[in-house]
């Protein structure tokens, strides 16, 4: 499910993540120096306040990034991917949890 369009510049991206109950204006900033291989590329922002973070990840020929979201009156983080479309733009999509059984 689509939950927000980015645009990127340079490193960084802009953009809104609007669902039924959140309606932001989202920056994903890049982190510079950020070592090993579980470190975040970006840190995800929303007035001022830091909301989650992304970690890249390659799928097929595409790179996208793996993002996961978290704010107090959420019951688990909300995990999402944020890739290209052929506009140019970006998507940001929720990744349903899958429920064990």
């Amino acid at each position: 499910m689509e939950i927000g369009v980015f645009r990127r510049d340079g490193d960084e991206f802009t953009g809104r993540i609007r669902t039924l109950t959140i309606n932001a204006e989202v920056r994903f900033l890049a982190v510079f120096g950020s070592k090993g291989g579980f470190a975040p590329s970006h840190t995800v922002v929303a007035n001022d306040a830091e909301i989650g973070a992304a970690w890249p990840k390659v799928v097929g020929d595409y790179s996208v990034l793996n993002v996961r979201l978290d704010d107090p009156v959420f019951p688990v983080p909300l995990a999402a991917r944020l890739a290209v479309t052929t506009r140019g733009d970006y998507v940001l999509s929720w990744i349903r949890p899958r429920w064990r059984r």
